[in-house]
C-alpha cells in the first residue's frame, strides 16, 4: 500500500496572527552552512568559517 507524500505533512489553519517574536526565522545559505558545520564539529573555529564565507567572526557568532 503506497501512501501519498502529502499525508505526512501537518498543516495548521488558524485565523490567529502569530506575534513577530514567534514567527519562523528565514534561513539563508550561511545559516544552513553553520548548522551543517556545527553538526559535523561542534568545536569549529568561528574565524575559519568567517574567512571562508567572507564575513566577520562576529557575524558567525551572532548567527550561532
Amino acid at each position: 500500500m503506497k501512501r501519498a507524500h502529502n499525508q505526512n505533512v501537518l498543516r495548521l489553519n488558524s485565523d490567529l496572527e502569530i506575534p513577530e517574536h514567534k514567527a519562523p526565522a528565514v534561513l539563508d545559505d550561511l545559516d544552513r552552512a553553520l548548522i551543517e558545520i556545527q553538526q559535523e564539529d561542534p568545536f569549529f573555529s568561528f574565524n575559519e568559517v568567517a574567512e571562508k564565507w567572507g564575513v566577520t567572526s562576529a557575524t558567525v557568532r551572532n548567527r550561532i
